[in-house]
């Protein structure tokens, strides 16, 4: 457990909780539990999945409550632990779609594109459409 505490980036956590590993999520099931915060939920989420050992991820809008340095983080992370696994990855935050070997462009419930980043963005339809809507507020200079 110490190893995927470790993984998970939640062991500091752990120490400063007064029952450590048996400390309860949610002051609504034990009083004397915890209440995390946006990314601490997420790291949870992902130790639980670790410790279980499963072959596969599926995560969903995985870094929703998250700053841009603790998505960074996590999904670097991420990458690393689920090596020669498979995850799913549901989002809307498209710079995280990088890390994605294929990726899968849905509209209206159908698949309209489906490729590398590089592929999908070479291909000048939807992907890189909303792409480059959201680069756009990262690359443009506001004026002043």
């Amino acid at each position: 457990m110490t190893e995927v505490c470790e993984k998970s980036r939640i062991a500091s956590l752990v120490k400063k909780l007064s029952k450590g590993l048996d400390t309860q999520v949610g002051k609504g099931i034990d009083p004397e539990g915890f209440e995390p915060s946006g990314g601490e939920g997420q790291r949870i989420a992902i130790a639980r999945a670790l410790y279980h050992e499963r072959n596969i991820f599926l995560l969903d809008e995985p870094t929703a409550a998250l700053d841009p340095n603790a998505e960074y983080e996590m999904y670097t992370q991420f990458h690393d632990m689920v090596k020669d696994k498979c995850a799913v990855v549901i989002t809307h935050r498209l710079s995280a779609v990088q890390l994605a070997d294929k990726v899968a462009v849905f509209d209206d419930g159908q698949v309209i594109e489906y490729g590398t980043h590089t592929e999908l963005y070479s291909q000048g339809g939807k992907y890189k459409e909303m792409f480059d809507k959201q680069a756009e507020f990262y690359v443009k200079v506001p004026n002043e």
